[in-house]
């Protein structure tokens, strides 16, 4: 006979046994579930084990699993052959996470699309960067990217001003696989009533080759640095004919957009920008075309433009066109230009600065601009300067006198071409101008420059034309301003024994290193990205 204590007691013992096992299946399932999460640095290769020895199945595994912290795939194969990636909703990442792609040491990656045309398509709170350096010390290209589209950044829907993602490039090579591509393309923002789509809220692209787009950038985020980035025959093909397009209609934010250091080879419209409500700087730009391009920098819109110590040169119809209600501060430029077409906007054929609709303030301060308009010397009217209604100055428009010139030289080279503010008045040269407007003290002139070659605007002697400007201190080379007697446009003369090749004709050369001094300098966005 059993006692009934007994029964009672393996009751008990059971019940507790059972309770146990049932709470450590628990507690090993919870553990299980964190250890699948990706953290740290996870390499990438054909010798790992799945899912980490292919790239697609990878980013497959972090979409699925989810994220536990800070992740950096490391790339150790020099060809990943994949279908298209997409790192979208990944589980548990935070806005302050950071997924980093980097070589690994003594890898140089080449990732080349095999199927459909966008190789790696972003959607995702957190802080993307893609590096092709080993180190921060490292200033080669390890990862090189071919396909017909790169990096394509989708908007996503949020309510919270915290969830954001931000994206950076940075040392890498975009090679176009085909016509009518882009190198990285971020789509539409749209801000309602009760959600903000978008994403991400800045993009930060830095020390980049780009190759053969038909857009290299196209790019609507409200916080938009470029630097010293290289584009190479962009908007040459394809049914967009900009090489970086800058588009930002919502008048809802306030944005910032800085351009500077950047270098671009015969691109087609190298530049254009609509960017309602931002301000932009764009510092220290070298842009030569010898294919036919109508516009050199387009700008529409904006709040302010800071446009300083940048070259724009070769057979480009319109140097700089800046237009609908801008501020802008001119200053410290070369616009050298040979137009071989005519323009076809408005009745502006040719010039080197074309100012429209200036309702603020208008500096040109320190510039060369030189029109050799001999290619099209049957087309009228073509200007060294000009501007379309209300222009600064006008008597003809009656538009506001908002103008502040000085220390500019202005030259074209056949007697066709005009000089004027406005479309309305037009005239020979500066000096006639000026006797317009009993101005008695110009400081700009009529002058023909001296540089080293058509193909190298370094100075071959000094003009000393430049009023000071006290918060712009070095020129496109970092090189020191004459604190007196500055030379006007982007080249302080250094001596000829100092002469170095320009840069901005030079594709097998690398962009002189330097520092900008201003007052007004850049201020980047502070993003964490793990470096």
């Amino acid at each position: 006979m059993i006692h009934p204590f007994t029964l009672i007691e393996k009751k008990e013992l059971q019940s507790s046994f059972f309770l146990k096992w049932f709470t450590a299946l628990l507690l090993s399932c919870f553990y299980i579930n964190v250890s699948a999460q990706l953290s740290g640095n996870i390499t990438i290769g054909t010798k790992r084990a799945a899912p980490f020895n292919t790239l697609k199945a990878a980013v497959d595994e972090m979409k699925a699993v989810g994220v536990d912290g800070n992740v950096c795939l490391l790339l150790e194969d020099d060809k990943y052959e994949t279908e298209p990636l997409e790192l979208t909703d990944i589980q548990n990442i935070k806005p302050a996470t950071v997924i980093k792609i980097k070589p690994a040491i003594g890898a140089n990656p080449l990732i080349v699309l095999t199927s459909g045309t966008d190789l790696l398509t972003l959607s995702t709170i957190g802080r993307i960067f893609i590096d092709g350096r080993y180190n921060e010390q490292d200033t080669a290209h390890h990862i090189s990217f071919k396909a017909m589209d790169i990096i394509t950044l989708n908007t996503i829907e949020t309510k919270l001003q915290e969830e954001r993602m931000s994206f950076s490039i940075r040392n890498c090579n975009l090679i176009s696989e085909n016509t009518g591509s882009y190198g990285i393309y971020h789509q539409d923002i749209r801000v309602l009533k009760n959600c903000i789509f978008i994403n991400p809220d800045t993009v930060i692209c830095t020390n980049n080759n780009f190759y053969n787009f038909s857009q290299s950038i196209y790019n609507q985020t409200f916080n938009f640095v470029c630097d010293s980035n290289k584009f190479y025959n962009s908007g040459s093909s394809g049914i967009e004919p900009e090489a970086v397009f800058i588009s930002i209609y919502t008048n809802k934010l306030k944005g910032k957009i800085q351009i500077r250091n950047n270098i671009f080879y015969n691109c087609i419209v190298p530049f254009r920008i609509n960017a309602a409500q931002s301000d932009i700087d764009m510092v220290c730009n070298k842009i030569s075309c010898n294919i036919n391009s109508e516009f050199g920098v387009v700008i529409w819109g904006a709040t302010s433009v800071n446009f300083i110590n940048n070259i724009i040169a070769g057979t480009i119809s319109v140097g700089l066109h800046i237009s609908s209600q801008v501020s802008a501060n001119i200053a410290y430029n070369t616009i050298r230009i040979k137009p071989i077409i005519a323009s076809s906007y408005s009745d502006c054929f040719a010039t080197c600065l074309f100012v429209n609709f200036p309702l603020h303030e208008q500096i040109i301060e320190n510039n060369i601009l030189e029109l050799d308009e001999s290619n099209i010397a049957n087309i009228s009217p073509v200007h060294v300067i000009s501007g379309l209604s209300r222009c600064s100055g006008c008597s003809t428009c009656g538009g506001p006198r908002m103008l502040t010139e000085a220390g500019n030289c202005f030259n074209h080279v056949t007697p066709q071409a005009y000089f004027g503010f406005c479309t309305q008045e037009l005239y020979k040269t500066y000096s006639d101008w000026v006797k317009s407007r009993n101005k008695t003290n110009a400081t700009s002139v009529d002058k023909a420059n001296s540089f080293v070659s058509s193909t190298d605007l370094h100075l071959t002697a000094p003009n000393h034309q430049g009023i000071p400007i006290p918060e712009i201190t070095t020129d496109i080379e970092g090189n020191p301003r004459d604190p007196l007697h500055p030379d006007a446009g982007a080249y302080e003369y250094k001596g000829n024994t100092e002469i170095q090749p320009d840069f901005t004709f030079q594709n097998t050369c690398q962009p002189t290193a330097f520092t900008f001094t201003n007052a007004s300098s850049f201020t980047s966005p502070i993003w964490d990205f793990g470096d």
